[in-house]
């Protein structure tokens, strides 16, 4: 009862995948404590916190072995039982205590309990930081001058893709984010375009509904004048035009559409990566994948080095335009993760330059 009312009511934004690990993780503990004969969400309801704090060291023992879990799943699932059992530990207290002060001295107490309790199982990421893979803007270039052939050549589909390869790198979006956008999401002020990036509850027929993360990714993006006449462009002329009827009225408000008239599913955009992949790795253009996540990787990390190097600004201020830009929370560790890159590429760079000078002062 608790784990459906916590998934409803505090995890409706979620895309599927990620509810369904915060699920995963929450039903593991349930079936724990039912082995050992104990009815967990009982313990919960009555507020029995402290005996939830003993035990669950021991959950979490055998955890990563018994599900033969990565590092990041397991992190993953030790953030998804933290998350849940703070909300029920605020809702119990909201109900018990009617005296404010009281309240929110326990509270505060309690949540910093849990906070630092969970915070003992996190394992650290044996990958450095320097390894994320981002694309080469010149090789990502030739993806969409091949595009723009196959758009001259009379291609079907070839407008909506090259927008939507322009929009994952001009801002660096989540792909639920983008199936998400509407026409109405789209922004006109001081003769500039933004898209908003929000959650509604408005009916969408897709089987896997595609949903923004959560209420931090909530933001307003500012778009390319180029983009923006290539956005209104499809949506004026080639979202209408279907297997249907041709210059029909789409009966959804979603920006992207199949061929079919329907909304753009998730499935579609892996087909136009396999497609993409396909075709370069056949030309040896890339030696790895591309994939939506290495876009939204090369927005980040060339957006962190512009502000950087163009902007001038201090790696802080450039953190925080970077959480703001992706839709992170103010206490996100992501941004670390393009600064590390960056700083490591920075560091070698300028030893390089040390040693080549050491040799030229020896010839």
């Amino acid at each position: 009862m608790l784990a459906n009312l916590y998934l409803v009511s505090a995890k409706s934004n979620l895309a599927e995948k990620s509810l369904l690990d915060y699920a995963l993780a929450i039903r593991r503990i349930y079936e724990f404590y039912i082995v050992k004969s104990i009815n967990v969400e009982l313990f919960l309801i009555r507020g029995n916190f402290e005996f939830l704090f003993g035990s669950i060291p021991e959950f979490f023992d055998s955890y990563l072995s018994n599900f033969k879990l990565g590092t990041h799943a397991f992190n993953l699932h030790v953030v998804c039982l933290r998350d849940f059992v703070l909300w029920v530990l605020k809702r119990y207290l909201h109900k018990n205590y009617n005296n404010r002060e009281n309240y929110n001295s326990i509270l505060i107490m309690n949540i910093s309990k849990f906070e630092d309790l969970f915070s003992t199982f996190l394992l650290k990421n044996k990958t450095p930081n320097k390894y994320f893979k981002v694309i080469d803007l010149e090789k990502f270039e030739r993806i969409l001058f091949h595009l723009a052939k196959q758009v001259n050549e009379g291609a079907s589909n070839t407008v909506r893709d090259t927008i939507i390869l322009k929009l994952l790198i001009e801002t660096g979006i989540r792909i639920g984010e983008l199936l998400n956008l509407k026409t109405t999401d789209i922004i006109d002020e001081n003769n500039t375009s933004y898209i908003k990036i929000h959650s509604s509850q408005i009916h969408d027929s897709r089987k896997y509904k595609p949903r923004v993360k959560n209420t931090q990714s909530f933001r307003i993006i500012a778009l390319s004048s180029e983009l923006s006449e290539l956005l209104y462009s499809y949506i004026k002329k080639e979202r209408r035009n279907n297997y249907k009827v041709k210059g029909s009225k789409v009966p959804h408000p979603f920006i992207f559409t199949s061929k079919l008239g329907n909304p753009l599913s998730k499935s579609s955009i892996n087909k136009l990566f396999e497609r993409i992949n396909l075709l370069y790795n056949e030309e040896n253009e890339f030696a790895d994948r591309i994939t939506p996540h290495k876009l939204r990787h090369t927005f980040a990390y060339n957006f962190l080095k512009f502000l950087i190097e163009n902007k001038g600004l201090d790696m802080d201020r450039a953190k925080d335009e970077l959480r703001i830009t992706c839709g992170w929370s103010p206490s996100s560790t992501m941004p670390q993760l393009y600064a590390g890159k960056y700083v490591w590429e920075m560091a070698n760079g300028h030893n390089l330059e040390r040693i080549n000078k050491m040799y030229e002062g020896n010839n």
